[in-house]
């Protein structure tokens, strides 16, 4: 990895650390180098620790999952890409919570061509989307098997229950980063 002047050592981090935040890093300290030194040494060091819960972060217990808070059309059209290149020819299911401040359309147009099912929720927040307006959103994008769940933990039990009884199918949970968090607390409930 090439900056400037300085070669830096190609990170081995998990996929929940995306190149261009260690290259921003990595930048931001070549460039305050002059009034706030920081060893190379110890940059690479914390680099190699970092971990970015919530960002396409993987896991496989109760079923294989990624928890993502892509909650606007950007980060919805990276998840799409990242998903595409760890998981192809995987069938992917779709977990859904937003916020009624953020423009649902465009946020799950991206994945639309990616999902097999949906299943949407109710928000618990003052600015939480209802399941009908989810409902709303994806149908009006032309979302063939959507499912209104009420909750995060009912959308994630029901979409657990189908994806458990196929090969190959991965649940995305996305949304915002309370879907996620209300998502993971479900999973680890039903995995103790």
């Amino acid at each position: 990895l090439f900056l400037g002047k300085e070669r830096w050592p190609e990170f081995r981090l998990s996929a929940q650390v995306m190149a261009e935040h260690v290259a921003t890093v990595c930048k931001v300290s070549e460039l305050l180098s002059t009034i706030l030194p920081v060893a190379r040494d110890v940059v690479i060091a914390a680099l190699s620790q970092v971990r970015l819960p919530g960002r396409f972060e993987y896991w496989r217990n109760p079923c294989h999952c990624v928890f993502d808070v892509a909650h606007n059309p950007q980060a919805a059209g990276k998840l799409v890409k990242r998903l595409g290149d760890a998981f192809s020819g995987y069938r992917f299911v779709a977990v859904v919570a937003m916020r009624d401040t953020k423009d649902i359309v465009e946020t799950c147009r991206p994945l639309l061509s990616l999902i097999n099912q949906w299943y949407t929720a109710t928000l618990p927040s003052r600015h939480g989307a209802t399941q009908q307006q989810m409902l709303t959103a994806l149908t009006s994008i032309g979302a063939d098997v959507v499912h209104g769940c009420g909750s995060v933990e009912g959308a994630m039990s029901d979409a657990i229950q189908y994806a458990s009884s196929l090969d190959k199918t991965l649940i995305v949970t996305f949304g915002s980063f309370s879907t996620v968090a209300i998502a993971q607390q479900y999973c680890l409930k039903i995995r103790n």
